[in-house]
């Protein structure tokens, strides 16, 4: 049986997705990987507002477009400590909470503007 030619593009337009979602997952570093190193909570604000982290038994102010760190002391062999950090827009506007394994390292950056904040972690 013969595929039509429109059959054929679909087909391959298929394969060639596959392929590369194969390669993308392949060649991807995990997703909880962080660039911050082990122990170290990195907060990062965005150009336009002052932005605050909170967490149980801790706090960070990070002026407009800069970045603070907070450390902890590393523990035991198979460490796991996840925080729940939540951030504001310094004039008290909610910005978004994320949970945080912080003996992997782990980062939070906001963006957006005052009005309409928004956060990713890294």
């Amino acid at each position: 049986m013969k595929i039509p030619s429109k059959g054929r593009i679909g087909t391959l337009a298929a394969a060639a997705g596959a392929v590369t979602a194969i390669l993308t997952l392949g060649l991807a570093s995990p997703a909880s990987a962080s660039s911050v190193p082990a122990f170290e909570l990195r907060v990062c604000s965005s150009n336009s507002f002052k932005t605050n982290a909170y967490w149980p038994g801790g706090y960070l102010g990070v002026e407009p477009g800069q970045c603070r760190s907070h450390y902890w002391q590393e523990w035991g062999p198979n460490p796991s400590l996840v925080l729940h950090v939540d951030t504001w827009v310094s004039d008290g506007k909610y910005i978004a909470g994320v949970d945080v394994d912080i003996a992997n390292g782990a980062g939070v950056h906001s963006g957006g503007s005052k009005s309409s904040p928004y956060l990713w972690t890294f």
